[in-house]
Formats: structure tokens, sequence, C-alpha cells
């Protein structure tokens, strides 16, 4: 079963471009409008719009709950992750390339054509072309082209549920790639103990899970894993006019981790952990460090 797809994206820059460190908020922005202005019909508002679950644009960005579970939330976790360049390069010559990866879930797999085209058209304070787009499977460490110098190929690359079954050894360590940031009543987590990141992996697993493959998912979070040592440091974020901290570094974990969980936390090394995922934030990498 296919349940995602990562896409990297090549793209030079045609004019000389500055942008800031952290450059999920604005790639997600200028992707965003670009599926906005090429498919939306500005019909009415997206969550009224009869075109919603047709609509490239309404669908990845606006997706209520399709009334499967949590009906009642206006704001469903959203079928796409933004994947930002971890360089923090601020200015790019012309000529110049950016990379980024743009992950998919689930249905949202159909809107591939519109987001390889709303990439293409995109623009990151300059016009940019786009080279090549390559999919991959981080978990089977595979590559395809599937767009380059104009051409379009079948790659046949996708991650599958059996890829959630991949081994987590007895002792591991999540390492944070990009900030973090998860809460309990309101507050951010300072040093999360694996109960924590437990429930929010599996949250986002379950929720994206049913919403978008249609997969029913058993909820065990039981485990016997307890936190080694973190190596956290805070860094601060402007969302909404206010100052808002996240986490960089790393957990270390020892414990044996039943079936579900294992699954749901080599998923979120895909969908990412906590607020604002989809802008690029908790995208992690598990590694290995013990026996299993």
């Amino acid at each position: 079963m296919r349940i995602a797809r990562i896409y990297t994206f090549e793209l030079r820059f045609l004019k000389g471009a500055s942008l800031p460190k952290w450059k999920g908020n604005i790639i997600r922005g200028a992707f965003g409008k670009s599926l906005m202005d090429l498919y939306c019909t500005k019909e009415k508002k997206c969550k009224k719009c009869s075109f919603i679950f047709s609509c490239p644009f309404g669908y990845i960005f606006e997706t209520p709950s399709k009334g499967i579970v949590l009906s009642n939330l206006m704001d469903y976790a959203k079928p796409y992750v933004v994947k930002p360049p971890l360089e923090k390069k601020e200015f790019y010559e012309k000529g110049e390339k950016i990379k980024f990866s743009i992950a998919l879930f689930g249905d949202a797999l159909k809107f591939e054509s519109h987001v390889l085209h709303a990439v293409s058209n995109m623009k990151l304070k300059s016009r940019m072309k786009l080279e090549r787009v390559v999919v991959e499977n981080p978990f089977r460490e595979q590559k395809e082209i599937l767009f380059e110098d104009g051409e379009i190929y079948n790659a046949k690359t996708y991650i599958s549920k059996r890829d959630l079954d991949r081994k987590i050894g007895k002792i591991f360590v999540l390492k944070f790639l990009t900030p973090f940031r998860i809460l309990r009543e309101g507050s951010l987590i300072s040093e999360p103990q694996f109960e924590d990141i437990a429930k929010f992996a599996f949250r986002r697993y379950s929720m994206m899970m049913i919403q978008y493959c249609g997969e029913d998912v058993k909820f065990n979070i039981e485990n016997s894993v307890k936190l080694l040592r973190s190596k956290l440091n805070n860094i601060e974020f402007i969302y909404n006019n206010e100052k808002q901290y996240f986490l960089t570094g790393e957990l270390i974990f020892c414990g044996k981790i039943n079936r579900e969980l294992k699954k749901a936390l080599n998923f979120c090394q895909i969908a990412h952990l906590g607020k604002r995922a989809s802008h690029g934030h908790g995208w992690y990498k598990l590694v290995n460090i013990g026996s299993d």
C-alpha cells in the first residue's frame, strides 16, 4: 500500500535573491500561492467551496475532516509537509541552485502533476527554473529521477506501509534536523520524555493514516522506553507577531517499542512531529545505536 511520496526539487535562480536562514515558511507560502493562482476557482472560501475535495489547493492546504474521525476539528492535519533546505545561506546569486522537498500523503498523491506544475511556477523572491525532481524512499535509500530537462520519467519509488516496519533498536536517537515544538496545556515541553514523543507521534500517524490512506490504526502507546539523555537547545521564532520557542538537538532513548508505535515513529520521520510540521518543523532522523 502506497502511503507517501517525497519529491526533492532542484531549482535554479534566474535572478539574485535574499532569503531567510529558516526557509520553511517562505517555501510553504510560495508553494501555496502558486497552487492557488493556478487552480483555485475563488468560488467561495475553501471550507464552503463545493470543489474543496477536487481542488489541488483546497485539498492540500485547507482539507477539512472527511467525517471519519475528529469531525469537529476545523483544522485537520494536512496531507503534505515541506522539508526545507538545512543550509542557513541567505543570498543566492543568479544561476545558483536551491533544493527542498515536499512529501505528499495518501490520496493527495492524485495531485502530483499539479504540485509539480505549481513548484515550477513558484517564486522565492526571484523567478526560478525547475531543473530536476527526484522521488525518494529514505527507508530503502532509493532515489529515482521523475523530471529532468523538461522530460517526465516513469519513476516508481514510493513509501509503502511495510516501510514503516523498519527496525528500531533498543537504544536509539531522534536527531532533529529542524526545530520542533510540542506542548502540554499550551506550554512548551522543554525536556520531552518518551511518553510525550509517543503521544504526539501516534496522534499524527493515526490522524493521517485514517484521513488520507483510509487505514484504521490500533491505538497502543504502551512501552517501556526511557529517556537516557537529551541534548536540546532553545531557538526563537516569530509567528503571528508572537515569540515562540522551539527546540533543536537530539533525544536518546532506551527500551523496547511495540509494533504500532514503531510504525508511528518511522512515519513521523516523513511527516514530522509537533507544531507547524507542514512548515518543515519537527523533521527528525531516527538512528539506531543499540541492538534489537
